[in-house]
Order: C-alpha cells, then structure tokens, then sequence
C-alpha cells in the first residue's frame, strides 16, 4: 500500500519500495510504446527535485545507470517543471500559459514562459494542499461531522 490512514499519508520507505519494483518494467513499457530501443533515445533524463527524496532517488539512480550503460547523457529535471510541461507532449499548447501545480507536498501558481523559463506567482509556504488534506482526514473527522449532521443530504448513487 502507498499510503496509509492510520498516518495520513504516503509512507516514503514504501513508495521508493514499490519505485524499485517497477521502475524497470515502467521504463521497458515506455520505450516500447514509442517504438524504439533504448539505444534509440539521445538522453536519459529523470526528475530530481522536488519531492520525495527516497523515491526520487530512485529514479535519478536508475536513470543514471542507464546513460552510463548506453553512453547517453543524463538530464536532471525539476518535478514540478516535468508536470507543467507534460501537457506539452499530448496536445498543441502554445506559450506563455498559467500553470497550477497541486500535489501532496507542493503547490504553485507560474506563468510558463517557454521550457526552463517560469514566472512564479506564488507557492506553499507551509502545508501544501495535499498536507492540509492529509492531516485533516486522518482521524476522519469531515466524514464523522457529514455521516452525523447530513446523513440524508447527499446522496451518492451508483
């Protein structure tokens, strides 16, 4: 299990455990969708910060291991500039456009100026949403004060 209720959260040791598990497999499948080899690629690039440390070093280890091995050059990249630009690579956006990043341990507002270029508007100084969900719903306290204050008013069906 990623995560787990009783601590609210993504548990690191095993989120970089199951990264190890599947990273392999992962990056098989990824390369083969592209139909090519990894002999191929003229990179290996892998994100480095931010985030989690554990499983991201994961990723920067095996990504590392496979520009040595294939003599390719290894790019480091920002995670949270990897998710921004990913909409880059399944449909035409042109720049500049606004970027909201929301995830469990950051939260940011930018302009995306062109790749490696962001203006940044503004970012978690604290608890990023994700934390805030996380420490909220760990005792489950929103359910408890829906299921008895509202027990009729929302009715979700099937």
């Amino acid at each position: 299990m990623f995560s787990s209720p009783s601590n609210g959260g993504i548990i690191p040791p095993i989120a970089r455990d199951l990264h190890k598990q599947h990273i392999e497999r992962v990056v098989e499948e990824a390369v083969a969708s592209a139909n090519l080899g990894l002999g191929d690629v003229d990179a290996i690039a892998t994100t480095v910060k931010p985030g989690m440390p554990l499983s991201l070093l994961v990723g920067m280890n095996h990504g590392k291991h496979l520009a040595r091995t294939w003599g390719k050059p290894f790019i480091p990249i920002h995670h949270m500039e990897a998710h921004a630009l990913t909409i880059r690579m399944v449909t035409q956006v042109e720049f500049p456009f606004l970027v909201l990043l929301i995830s469990g341990g950051h939260c940011l507002l930018a302009v995306a100026q062109g790749v490696h270029q962001f203006l940044l508007l503004g970012q978690s100084l604290d608890d990023a949403p994700g934390e805030a969900f996380d420490k909220v719903t760990w005792s489950r306290p929103a359910e408890t004060v829906c299921l008895t204050l509202w027990p009729r008013r929302i009715r979700f069906e099937s």
